[in-house]
């Protein structure tokens, strides 16, 4: 019976330290992104950003997550600079839209700034 008692107890103790699916604070931040000033999407995960017309950044760490704010950093190879480390990307969600429908976000990334749209439902 003891025995029994302490493989409950360890198979217990081992589920609490199992790591945690690490998800954005704000869900808004898994819809699509359109950019306004060009046809191109972008997907954001918690571990990746994906883009219709760059390449994908498949190996990030999410930096900072709050409500209007998420910050990477992404390590890729990049077809002509090569290998890339420790790019950092920014998404902040500036205002709602209600003449577009949507939220602006503004992407910052070592190499300037652009505007996304992410379409609500109402």
């Amino acid at each position: 019976m003891k025995s029994l008692f302490c493989l409950i107890l360890l198979f217990l103790v081992g589920c609490s330290f199992q790591p945690k699916e690490e998800r954005f604070v704000n869900p808004l931040f898994y819809k699509d992104m359109d950019l306004l000033s060009q046809d191109v999407d972008v997907r954001l995960t918690p571990k990746a950003i994906f883009s219709t017309s760059i390449v994908p950044k498949k190996n990030c760490k999410l930096l900072k997550n709050t409500k209007t704010e998420l910050e990477f950093s992404c390590d890729f190879d990049h077809p002509f600079r090569g290998k890339i480390t420790n790019e950092i990307y920014r998404y902040i969600i500036e205002y709602k839209s209600k003449n577009r429908g949507c939220y602006i976000v503004r992407e910052e990334t070592n190499g300037g700034k652009s505007w996304y749209c992410i379409y609500f439902d109402e």
